[in-house]
């Protein structure tokens, strides 16, 4: 379980397991990680994504918006979908997927 807060220049995610935090995201002009040293996007792309992912993909897919500069966007109504190589990813108004094979991420994201 997780809460997503959308600030003006910032996002921030907290993820609990059992009711104790596991994980805090604060995201603006760099990227901090449980209260650690803000670090620059490509740096933890390269930590914990792909080093070839653009700046702020992770960013971009915890705020629903399309990555990879809109490659391969089709729209189908209020919901959106990329399939870009081996990554799907899929926004709709009650649910945000993220899988890239070759790397073996899964981001799923359900609104309520």
């Amino acid at each position: 379980m997780g809460f997503i807060s959308k600030g003006k220049d910032s996002t921030l995610v907290d993820i609990f397991s059992v009711g104790n935090q596991v994980l805090k995201l604060e995201m603006g002009n760099l990227i901090s990680i449980n209260d650690g040293i803000p670090i620059p996007y490509p740096m933890f792309n390269i930590r914990f994504l792909n080093s070839n992912y653009p700046s702020k993909t992770i960013k971009y897919i915890f705020l629903g918006k399309a990555i990879f500069n809109g490659k391969n966007l089709e729209k189908d109504g209020n919901m959106f979908s990329q399939k870009i190589g081996n990554i799907i990813y899929t926004v709709s108004p009650k649910k945000i997927y993220f899988k890239d094979i070759d790397n073996g991420i899964m981001i799923k994201i359900k609104k309520f």
